[in-house]
């Protein structure tokens, strides 16, 4: 059996870029390449591998070895090295052909074989003649036994798949292709239109991995066929809507999905503007990789985007479907479900490496495969209803669950696991729940997993339990075990998404939006790969995507020696960043500034052991308890010893937790706990000196000491007087330009009331306050990603515009004067236990006559311009603006604390509210909405006022979402 003799010509049969390749060229080079590996290579060839990302090359090295007579075994380069070399080593493969720089032996770059065709003066003119049951293409899939599958199609599955489709609806003039040939889907999109001399536009790997540019190419490209999994084209199909104005009269296409269900409603957007007003067509395709790709097909029209029902459609080619019900008899009835058996040219004849032979069989000389799906049959037409065993499409690819359990099961030994398929609104995610006391065992079994699975087969996201939940009948209960799904979304194992990041793990097109962290988490995110590779990140914003960031890491220099490298010091002068705190203890006599979180602890956590763990905590962070003090004008800050007892820190319990004794930074009482025990278990309250912790080193704290409660080894704490005089010493030298910006500010009227009403000043020691809470159910994460951070705006800049329009409404005034805390953790200092928040001053005024979304922008600047600026002490810019105390803080605040895996939460009860200044707009964006607290002093400010200005700023935000999504739509 012969494969298709190539077409000559002088037009133009690939299109790579700005590389156009004739089909003579295309055909030479095959040829040649051809007669070089059958008749020219120095030992006999039977099976070639390829690792190597879509290009002109790759194509015609396919066209080559299917000219030869020689098996192709295309293999992703995200599969682990591990995988690589046993299935190297298994199918006795006699060449790889790679374009990655580290080399496999038996190897070969693609570049080098490729020119090598090109100086040949020999070709092979016709294709050999091979047995039509020899192997032609190997691929491979999930394995259920923990080792991949390899599928052997012969030449005559390909060759009556390839035959058969050109005679459908499916077939076009030129296609794209956009997938890696390891993939099953790419034998659709190219080999018809290579082998019948039509066109192949071929996208580079920086545009596939983008839904951005891979939907202005689709927009632009002259393909007509497009074929993609769903799930990587609703990402897509976003950006062709909003890209749609640009291209007023686009081509009509033809749109193939496969490889797994369609979710009609996230296409209901892109299918009303492109299929019904721009003509393009969508097909829909069935079928396992053991029967060359697809059995069936539909087109899909309007009444099946209505419908909850998978129709997978009519028969393709030379084959023919068999539904049997459990006593293997075979199906006649509509309607009624059974296995799917495929019967037909199109089957393969079984598994080259692993178990599963079973799946195979003959009827009356006609080859038949199991899918382990089960459907039903109305009319002509099929339909699937799910499956028998534990394999999943993720992604398009098929991942078997049972391979990845056997996987965990073996690396943790002792307890139980679970894996299940569940979904967001974006796409599907694998979720592993186990049941295990380590309490990094997340990260072990990603590290495990990583050398052993391939990317696509990755869980999203491993939780950890004490046991599996159960439903009445004693099986796994799927719906707790969503719920508990759901709640670590919110909660976010930023070591274990840096880890996912480093190994290209995420879908191609996620950003760091899609991880749905807050800013202190994305920063904690950066510091963990920055860790992980041992280099300085530059500034990323939210739009950044994951592999790009991967890249970014893996090029960036490696930073030099670590602060621990260098001699110990035990002083050192407060850094810039504690000043503003500093202030408020010396000058202003406010004895308890603290960050206090209180923690509910599970019932078998005892007293004693918490408290063993606070006294780990004290011994392994000495800033906790070092001295404060005057010195020469300055205040600085020194180590002292540790009194004998952790009850020396300890506060009366208390039902209602609060603090009740001052800060002393002369005798090192920087922390305190109270300790009460309650019905549901202990509640710990701690109390840090904010001079000494922000929110940032708080959580930190609270991750440290949960690990030596539960006697872990100690946290890697750098030191506190090492870091800080490095960053003396590192100041700039000419803060110049800085000063002068800061100094223009000291120009300015300050303002004597906020919002016409309050007064700015409050007088030294009133901190007592109160909190009107707004929650902002119309804004979840969805909607401020969509309407706010996907157009540049942050959501700091988002609400401090919003209450510069309540002050717009209240007393019309363009400037805005308001503080904000800013973070300032890197790698350089994330194991520095330090406040390390900035307090940036804004004096901010917007044009009123611009519309909203400039308005916006020119906020988003202003903020960025001063954040820049801040490079001197707090005390210098404060002398500079002349503004030593702040009225009014627009800050983000922390979402709640809350350990799924150890049971522990944070606890909230009523306690004196601690208000410092006149003020506060604190905000936290929640998966359910955007939750605001108004915080203010009682000396200063009356609830009824707070209650105004709290329904009129409700007002306001529900007035500017309303406008960008105005704008959103128009455009």
């Amino acid at each position: 059996m012969r494969f298709f003799p190539l077409p000559g010509g002088n037009e133009t049969g690939i299109l790579f870029n700005e590389e156009k390749i004739t089909r003579e060229d295309i055909r030479h080079q095959t040829c040649s390449l051809a007669d070089i590996l059958l008749n020219r290579w120095p030992s006999p060839l039977k099976r070639v591998a390829m690792l190597v990302d879509p290009c002109p090359a790759q194509q015609i090295c396919v066209l080559a070895l299917h000219h030869a007579g020689i098996t192709c075994v295309p293999l992703a380069k995200s599969l682990p090295s591990e995988r690589i070399r046993a299935i190297v080593e298994q199918l006795n493969i006699d060449l790889v052909i790679s374009d990655m720089s580290q080399e496999i032996d038996p190897g070969i770059q693609l570049a080098e074989l490729i020119e090598m065709a090109r100086c040949h003066d020999g070709e092979l003119i016709e294709p050999v003649d091979a047995p039509a049951d020899a192997d032609c293409l190997i691929l491979h899939t999930s394995g259920s036994t923990g080792v991949p599958k390899a599928i052997a199609l012969s030449r005559d599955n390909i060759l009556s798949m390839l035959t058969a489709f050109i005679a459908t609806p499916l077939f076009g003039a030129s296609s794209m292709a956009n997938r890696i040939c390891s993939f099953d889907f790419s034998i659709v999109e190219t080999l018809p239109y290579l082998y019948q001399g039509r066109l192949l536009h071929i996208i580079d790997q920086p545009t596939r991995d983008s839904p951005q540019r891979l939907a202005q190419a689709i927009m632009t490209s002259p393909a007509e066929v497009i074929a993609m999994t769903p799930s990587w084209f609703y990402e897509v199909a976003r950006h062709m809507l909003s890209l749609e104005h640009h291209y007023p009269d686009p081509k009509p296409k033809k749109m193939i999905f496969g490889g797994e269900k369609i979710k009609y409603p996230a296409l209901r957007a892109w299918w009303n503007i492109f299929v019904e007003h721009h003509d393009y067509q969508v097909f829909n395709i069935y079928g396992p990789t053991e029967c060359s790709v697809f059995v069936t097909y539909h087109a899909v029209t309007a009444d099946d985007t209505r419908s909850t029902a998978a129709k997978i459609g009519e028969i393709f080619g030379e084959n023919d479907i068999l539904l049997l019900n459990e006593q293997g008899d075979g199906i006649d009835e509509e309607h009624q479900e059974g296995r799917i058996i495929v019967r037909g040219r199109s089957v393969a004849t079984g598994y080259l490496t692993a178990s599963g032979h079973q799946r195979f069989s003959t009827q009356q000389g006609a080859k038949l495969y199991d899918t382990g799906d089960v459907g039903y049959r109305i009319g002509a037409t099929y339909y699937i209803v799910g499956r028998i065993d534990n394999q999943v499409k993720v992604r398009g690819f098929r991942v078997d669950l049972d391979e990845i359990t056997r996987h965990i099961t073996a690396m943790v030994g002792e307890g139980d696991c679970h894996v299940a398929v569940l979904n967001n609104e974006r796409t599907d995610h694998i979720v592993a729940f186990v049941t295990a006391r380590q309490s990094n065992i997340a990260e072990e079994i990603y590290r495990y997993l990583a050398t052993r699975l391939p990317e696509y087969a990755l869980p999203n996201h491993i939780c950890r339990l004490e046991h599996l939940p159960t439903n009445a009948n004693g099986k796994v209960d799927e719906r707790a075990l969503r719920h508990i799904y759901l709640q670590t979304l919110d909660e976010k194992n930023v070591r274990l998404l840096a880890q996912r990041i480093k190994s290209y793990a995420w879908p191609a097109h996620y950003t760091l939006m899609d991880l749905h962290l807050t800013s202190l988490e994305t920063v904690e995110l950066i510091i963990e790969l920055e860790i992980a590779y041992g280099v300085t990140i530059p500034c990323v914003d939210k739009k950044q995507n994951l592999h790009q960031l991967a890249n970014l890491c893996e090029s960036s220099p490696k930073t030099g020696p670590s602060l621990c490298d260098q001699p110990l010091l035990h002083a050192s002068r407060t850094l810039p960043t504690q000043g503003y705190y500093c202030d408020n203890y010396f000058k202003y006599h406010i004895l308890r500034d603290a960050v206090s979180i209180t923690l509910l602890f599970p019932e078998d956590v005892s007293a004693a052991s918490i408290r063993e763990g606070l006294w780990r905590l004290l011994n392994n962070v000495p800033s906790l308890h070092c001295r404060l003090a005057e010195q020469d004008g300055e205040i600085w800050q020194f180590d002292s010893d540790l009194p004998g007892d952790v009850t020396h820190f300890e506060l009366p319990a208390s039902a209602t937790p609060h603090l009740s004794a001052d800060f002393d930074f002369a005798q090192g009482k920087l922390f305190y706990y109270q300790l009460h025990q309650d019905r549901q278990g202990h509640l710990l309250t701690l109390h840090i000196a904010h001079v000494i912790a922000d929110g940032f080193a708080c959580k930190v704290l609270i991750g440290w000491l949960l690990q030596l409660i539960e006697q872990d080894s100690a946290p890697p704490v750098k030191n506190l007087h090492q870091y800080a005089s490095l960053v003396w010493q590192t100041m700039p030298v000419d803060l110049e330009p800085q000063r002068q910006f800061w100094a223009v500010q000291g120009s300015i009227a300050h303002p004597k009331r906020l919002f016409g009403n309050i007064p700015v000043a409050i007088q030294p020691g009133e901190v007592s306050g109160s909190i009107s809470r707004l929650m902002c159910d119309y804004l979840p994460v969805g909607i401020i990603n969509r309407h706010i951070v996907e157009r540049g705006i942050s959501l700091h800049a988002f609400v401090s515009y919003a209450v510069w329009r309540l002050q717009q409404r209240i007393c019309p005034d363009p400037r805005l004067e308001f503080h904000s805390p800013v973070g300032n953790r890197d790698s350089g200092n994330s194991a520095v236990i330090a406040n390390l928040i900035k307090i940036v001053p804004f004096s901010i005024e917007l044009d009123v006559d611009l519309p909203t979304f400039a308005q916006l922008l020119q906020m988003q600047q202003a903020i960025d311009l001063s954040i820049a600026n801040c490079q001197l002490s707090w005390g210098e810019i404060a002398n500079l603006t002349q503004r030593p105390r702040i009225g009014l803080i627009v800050a983000e605040s922390p979402k709640p604390f809350h350990d799924i895996q150890r049971g522990i939460k944070e606890y909230y009860s009523p306690a004196p509210v601690i208000a410092k200044n006149a003020l506060s707009f604190f905000y936290c964006s929640l998966k359910d909405g955007l939750k605001v607290d108004l915080r203010y002093n009682l000396s200063v400010a009356n609830e009824a006022f707070i209650h105004h200005l709290r329904d009129r700023f409700n007002q306001e935000l529900i007035n500017i979402i309303s406008e960008l999504t105005e704008i959103g739509e128009k455009a």
